[in-house]
C-alpha cells in the first residue's frame, strides 16, 4: 500500500481537454520554485523545481520527497525528473521514483511527431502533442493527453475554468486562476499571474492533500 507519493500524487492530475486560453511555456520562468506538501493540513515533504535557459532549450530539474505515518506504518516517496522544453513539447524526459521501495524508471524523446515513451523497461509512441503532466505551468491544460512523470500512465480529464479567486499563501494574497480537473480522476488547480502552479488540491485514499508554493527566496536562487 503506497498512499503518498509525492510525485505520483501530482501524477494523479492527468491529461486534459484543452482550456481556452491556456498559457504556453513561460518564456522566463524564475530560477527555481518550491512548494510544501500538505497531508490534512500537516507538512509531510516538499517539491522543489530549478530552470534554466540554453538557446532555445528550457532545462527543468524536479526533486520531490515525502515521509508519512498512517497509523503505525511510515511511507517513503523520492523522485527526481528531468524535462528539456523545446517551445511547447517537451523534447526529453528522464525520471526516476522510489515509491516506498518500489522503482520506476521513465524515458521519454519527442522529435515533434509524438513521444517515444519507454517506462519500466515497457516502450511505445504516444500521439503527436502529448505531454507529461507535469504541473509547474499552464502548458498542460492545452493538451487532452498526458502521459505520467512516475510510470509513464496515459491520462485523460476535461478541465473547467472556474474563474479568478485570491489564495491567501504565507499570509499574502495571491491572484489566481483557478481551474478543475474531472474524468479520470478530480483535482484542482491555481496557478498565479505568472502563469506557474500557486496550489494543487485534491483527496487521495480520503485525505485532503495540498501543494503549496512556498514564498519566493529572498537571494533569487533556486530552491
Amino acid at each position: 500500500m503506497r498512499l503518498f507519493p509525492a510525485a505520483a500524487l501530482a501524477a494523479s492530475l492527468a491529461g486534459l481537454t484543452p482550456a481556452a486560453g491556456a498559457a504556453a511555456v513561460p518564456s522566463t520562468p524564475p530560477a527555481g520554485l518550491s512548494f510544501t506538501i500538505l497531508k490534512d493540513g500537516e507538512p509531510i515533504g516538499h517539491e522543489t523545481y530549478a530552470f534554466s535557459r540554453t538557446g532555445d532549450a528550457l532545462t527543468v530539474r524536479v526533486h520531490t520527497e515525502t515521509r508519512a505515518r498512517v497509523l503505525f506504518l511510515d511511507f517513503h516517496f523520492r523522485h527526481d525528473r528531468t524535462e528539456t522544453w523545446r517551445g511547447d513539447r517537451v523534447a526529453r524526459l528522464s525520471s526516476n521514483t522510489d515509491d516506498d521501495g518500489t522503482l520506476h524508471h521513465v524515458e521519454a524523446i519527442d522529435a515533434g511527431d509524438g513521444p517515444r515513451l519507454t517506462a519500466d523497461g515497457e516502450s511505445r509512441t504516444l500521439p503527436r502533442g502529448t505531454l507529461p503532466l507535469s504541473l509547474w505551468g499552464e502548458a498542460i491544460l492545452s493538451r487532452g493527453l498526458l502521459y505520467g512523470i512516475v510510470d509513464g500512465r496515459s491520462y485523460r480529464v476535461a478541465v473547467q475554468d472556474l474563474g479568478r479567486e485570491t489564495l491567501t499563501i504565507a499570509d499574502h494574497p495571491q491572484p489566481a486562476e483557478h481551474f478543475r480537473l474531472s474524468g479520470d480522476i478530480e483535482r484542482d488547480l491555481w496557478f498565479g499571474n505568472d502563469g506557474l502552479l500557486l496550489q494543487a488540491a485534491f483527496e487521495r485514499m480520503g485525505y485532503p492533500i495540498r501543494f503549496v508554493r512556498d514564498p519566493a527566496p529572498t537571494t533569487g536562487a533556486a530552491p
